[in-house]
């Protein structure tokens, strides 16, 4: 058994459920729901992986207020992207103005970020049954940046899992 886990987005279910925090069909649930629920949001959005330390990212976004947002801070040199696919588009035209590097994710909407707030109400209600129980080994949280008990991982929880 692990002393502890982690994971980030899906990564965090699968760790739950890793641990038995999560029960299979919850886990199933959750990852189904997240899916089905972002389905009309698929090509309006996306994700792009920079590497350069979180400030320098923030400095490049200013002109893109409430369109493109810091979705993960991946390393001290490593800051993940993430909006509306047109604001995207327009900031790997400047990076590469700039010599500047960006990878496209695989993501193909605005994951971790404000744009994912219509989706809140639908997926409450999708997670509404999944509840996760206290577990021995530590889940350290992406969502929280602390470890959380399993029987804290309910639809709030997962909601900001995917927000």
């Amino acid at each position: 058994r692990p002393d502890a886990v982690v994971g980030h987005s899906l990564g965090e279910i699968a760790a739950a459920y890793s641990v038995g925090a999560l029960a299979l069909d919850e886990a199933v649930t959750v990852v189904t729901g997240r899916g089905q629920a972002v389905v009309p949001l698929v090509g309006k959005g996306g994700m792009l992986s920079l590497e350069l330390p979180p400030a320098r990212v923030e400095e490049l976004l200013a002109p893109f207020k409430g369109r493109l947002f810091v979705a993960a801070v991946n390393s001290a040199r490593s800051t993940a992207v993430s909006g509306e696919a047109d604001a995207l588009a327009e900031l790997r035209d400047r990076l590469d103005e700039r010599g500047i590097a960006a990878r496209p994710l695989t993501t193909p909407f605005a994951s971790h970020t404000p744009l994912m707030d219509p989706l809140r109400a639908e997926l409450l209600d999708r997670f509404s049954g999944v509840r996760g129980v206290r577990t021995p080994t530590p889940l350290y949280s992406a969502v929280l940046a602390e470890p959380v008990p399993g029987d804290r991982l309910d639809a709030d929880h997962w909601y900001a899992n995917l927000r």
